[in-house]
């Protein structure tokens, strides 16, 4: 079995068990859902990091090794929200990770395809997994609080028409609270690691590329969360509303600068 043959026959078993946990969650099988993600993030990490010594460098060079790569990062926080915030929502973890492997599973499009291709020179740098990885786990921690802040508001919109004239209290927006506290700083980190590179690659801290300005504009979308949610310890639905606007720019940071074939710049190999 080839090299790429072997990553199709490991990422596919774990985007399946992903979706298995997800269910056993949903289905009350909280323990069973827990073995199954851990599984899947076994399978997950073992086609990472086979990727990583086939291609000779770190997964998460293009696309579909950062996407293979993004998705093992959930399972940290489904232990966090099961252990850390005893939240009991890690279906959720299992569903991202399963949405978030399908690209390179079934290598949905040229990009998304498990060809190894040579490092660009300006990957290679001590500063590239350090770089790459606090943003990973930042959009890991921001995605599923994209899905609380979504549950919260449905759970918002229950609570009023059940309590006409009344603003419902809704804890899920604590949680999306409490975990997007966790990405900020990650996110943060990302920023300035990537000043310093930049630096060290291009020769200046900023280069006004497109990836940058939207990595740019995403860390203040949630700067400004912070500053409206801080010392509000019953938020509006404005809340649940910023976060998903910040997912927004999130989206447009790791996907679209690179899909759309609109921007260019310094990181159109990524």
């Amino acid at each position: 079995m080839d090299p790429e043959q072997l990553i199709r026959a490991l990422i596919l078993p774990a985007f399946g068990l992903y979706l298995v946990s997800a269910g056993l969650y949903l289905a009350r099988l909280r323990r069973a859902g827990i073995g199954v993600a851990a599984l899947a993030f076994g399978v997950n990490a073992v086609a990472v990091f086979y990727r990583g010594i086939e291609a000779g460098h770190l997964p998460f060079s293009n696309m579909y090794e950062t996407m293979i790569t993004l998705a093992a990062c959930m399972f940290p926080f489904l232990l966090f929200s099961e252990f850390g915030l005893k939240s009991r929502t890690g279906w959720i973890d299992g569903l991202l990770a399963a949405i978030i492997l399908f690209p390179s599973a079934f290598e949905i499009s040229s990009t998304f395809t498990p060809a190894i291709k040579k490092l660009p020179p300006a990957l290679r740098s001590n500063l590239f997994f350090p770089h790459v990885m606090t943003y990973l786990f930042a959009y890991a921690a921001l995605s599923k609080a994209m899905i609380l802040s979504v549950l919260s508001l449905a759970q918002r919109a229950i609570e009023k028409r059940k309590r006409t004239g009344k603003t419902p209290w809704v804890p899920l927006e604590k949680s999306a609270y409490r975990i997007t506290g966790i990405g900020f700083p990650l996110l943060t980190a990302g920023l300035l690691l990537g000043a310093v590179w930049a630096k060290q690659a291009w020769g200046d801290y900023w280069s006004w590329d497109p990836k940058e300005v939207w990595s740019l504009i995403t860390w203040l979308v949630y700067l400004v969360y912070f500053h409206l949610r801080a010392g509000h310890p019953r938020p509006g639905a404005w809340s649940e509303t910023m976060n998903l606007i910040g997912f927004g720019t999130v989206i447009v940071t790791l996907l679209a600068v690179n899909l759309s074939g609109i921007f260019g710049g310094l990181h159109a190999y990524a």
